[in-house]
C-alpha cells in the first residue's frame, strides 16, 4: 500500500509538473504573439502617418526581439519592415540607409528560405530586394534584373494567387518596358488580383499597411493610365479603411482632385 501510495504522490507531482511547464510555454507563446501584434502596430502607425523615425525605432525593436528568441514569424515579419524602409531610403537618397538594410534583408531571407525552401512569399521579396539594387547599381542593372525575375517567377510556380506574390509582380510589371513584356496596364491587373487575394481574408486587413500601400499603388496606377474616377474610388475605399493615412489625405487624394 505505501509503495501504491508513494507511485500515486511521484505521478501527481509528475502531472502538477508538466501542467506547470504546458502552462509556462502557453504564457511565453501569448508573450511573443502580443509582442508581435504590437511591434506590428506602431509599424502600421509610422505607415500611416508617414513617421519614418517610428518605423526606425520598432523595426531595431522587432530586431532586437527576434535575436532573443530565434522566432521565424519574427524574421519574416521583420525583413518586410526593411523592406519597407529601404523603399523610403532609396526614395529619399539615402543610399548609405538603403544598401545597409538591403545586406540585413538578404542575410533574413536566406535565413527563411533556409527554414522553408518553398516559400513564395520570401522568393517575392527576395526579387524585390534585386529589383532595390537595380536602382543604386546601375552598371549591375541587367546581372539584377534577371536575378529578381528569376525569384518573382520562383514565387508564382509556387503560388500564383498569393497576394504578396501578386504584389511584386505587378511592381515588376510597372518599371519592365512594354516590349518586354511589362507596362502600367499589366501592372494595373495584378494589383487589381493582389487587393482581390488581401480581402479574400478578412483576418489579414487590420492594419495591414502592405494591403494599404498595395491599394494605394493601384490608385496611382489607375490615376496615371488616366482612369480618374477609378483611382477616385480606390482612393475614397482607402480613406474609408484608414482616414488619417496622410499620404492619400493630405496629398495623393487632393492632387487628383485638382486634375479632374
Amino acid at each position: 500500500m505505501e509503495t501504491g501510495k508513494a507511485g500515486q504522490s511521484d505521478f501527481s507531482n509528475y502531472s502538477i509538473s508538466a501542467f506547470l511547464l504546458i502552462f509556462l510555454l502557453l504564457i511565453m507563446t501569448l508573450l511573443h504573439v502580443n509582442g508581435q501584434t504590437s511591434y506590428n502596430q506602431h509599424i502600421y502607425n509610422a505607415f500611416i502617418s508617414g513617421k519614418m523615425d517610428l518605423w526606425e525605432y520598432n523595426m531595431n525593436k522587432m530586431e532586437e526581439d527576434y535575436l532573443r528568441n530565434r522566432n521565424i514569424q519574427s524574421l519574416y515579419d521583420l525583413t518586410y519592415t526593411f523592406y519597407g524602409y529601404i523603399a523610403y531610403c532609396v526614395v529619399t537618397g539615402d543610399e548609405p540607409g538603403a544598401r545597409y538594410y538591403i545586406g540585413k534583408a538578404r542575410q533574413n531571407i536566406d535565413i527563411l528560405l533556409n527554414y522553408d525552401s518553398l516559400w513564395a512569399e520570401v522568393y517575392s521579396l527576395k526579387g524585390a530586394i534585386y529589383g532595390f539594387e537595380i536602382g543604386l547599381n546601375p552598371l549591375r542593372a541587367l546581372e539584377y534584373g534577371v536575378k529578381s525575375i528569376k525569384s518573382i517567377k520562383r514565387a508564382a510556380e509556387l503560388d500564383k494567387e498569393n497576394a504578396r506574390v501578386l504584389m511584386e509582380i505587378g511592381n515588376m510589371k510597372y518599371y519592365t518596358p512594354k516590349i518586354l513584356g511589362g507596362g502600367l496596364k499589366k501592372a494595373i491587373n495584378y494589383h487589381e488580383r493582389a487587393v482581390s487575394m488581401f480581402e479574400s481574408n478578412k483576418n489579414e486587413l487590420k492594419s495591414n499597411w502592405i494591403y494599404l500601400l498595395v491599394l494605394t499603388n493601384l490608385a496611382r496606377w489607375y490615376s496615371e493610365d488616366n482612369k480618374v474616377n477609378e483611382a477616385r474610388i480606390i482612393y475614397k475605399k482607402i480613406l474609408d479603411i484608414e482616414p488619417d493615412y496622410l499620404w492619400v489625405k493630405d496629398y495623393l487624394y487632393p492632387e487628383l482632385m485638382n486634375k479632374r
